[in-house]
């Protein structure tokens, strides 16, 4: 999808009845895209409400970093919306290639791994930059405008739960792929991400509580 036809060009109300609607895309994948976009969004809004403010005036140079890196993890995470939808796009398009000879089964299974591989990818791009995300919503739950705190702890919730849903993408391809080194890899990541998620959500809620 071009930047005039992704999803980030509909309205919500469209976007979510492509989600309703019986086409496996957008899907799951695409989604946890999204909700990550959102929880970035209101940390760009966090650091807004927190620049600029005498009462958080020693801590302007790192908002403004902060603000600056959500920025850019809102665009690639819709991005990758975009492209989660595409490359399950591909898989389905493997899948659909003919069977009725050896070369075309080999060629076929090339397709499907090489496929099946980039639709796992795309998840393990949204975890990473989920990941950042929440990150950030728990520096600026504790440093960021009082007024604000609640909007911090919803960022940071959107955002793990964007990491959990692109893990449950990536376990999912996983089982199709033949790359045992690849499956290894994707498999040792998920388990330190979810690791981190579970330790930030904690740091996240206990920062959030302390200031409402």
């Amino acid at each position: 999808m071009d930047e005039h036809t992704g999803f980030g060009s509909l309205t919500l109300k469209d976007f979510l009845a492509r989600l309703a609607h019986g086409d496996p895309t957008p899907g799951g994948g695409t989604a946890s895209a999204v909700a990550g976009s959102m929880g970035a969004a209101l940390v760009v809004m966090v650091t807004g409400l927190t620049l600029g403010k005498k009462k958080y005036s020693d801590v302007q140079d790192e908002v403004q970093a902060w603000a600056e890196e959500a920025a850019l993890l809102q665009k690639e995470l819709r991005d990758l919306a975009d492209e989660d939808s595409e490359a399950f796009n591909q898989v389905m398009t493997a899948l659909r290639m003919p069977r009725d000879s050896d070369r075309h089964r080999k060629a076929r299974t090339r397709a499907l791994e090489a496929a099946t591989r980039q639709a796992t990818e795309v998840p393990r791009q949204v975890l990473r930059r989920c990941l950042r995300v929440l990150r950030l919503a728990v520096e600026l739950a504790r440093a960021g405008n009082d007024n604000a705190v609640s909007d911090a702890l919803v960022g940071g919730e959107l955002a793990a739960s964007g990491v959990r849903g692109a893990v449950a993408n990536v376990m999912m391809n996983l089982s199709s792929l033949v790359d045992e080194g690849y499956r290894s890899d994707a498999a040792g990541e998920v388990d330190r991400v979810e690791a981190q998620v579970s330790d930030l959500l904690d740091d996240l809620r206990a920062a959030a509580a302390e200031r409402m």
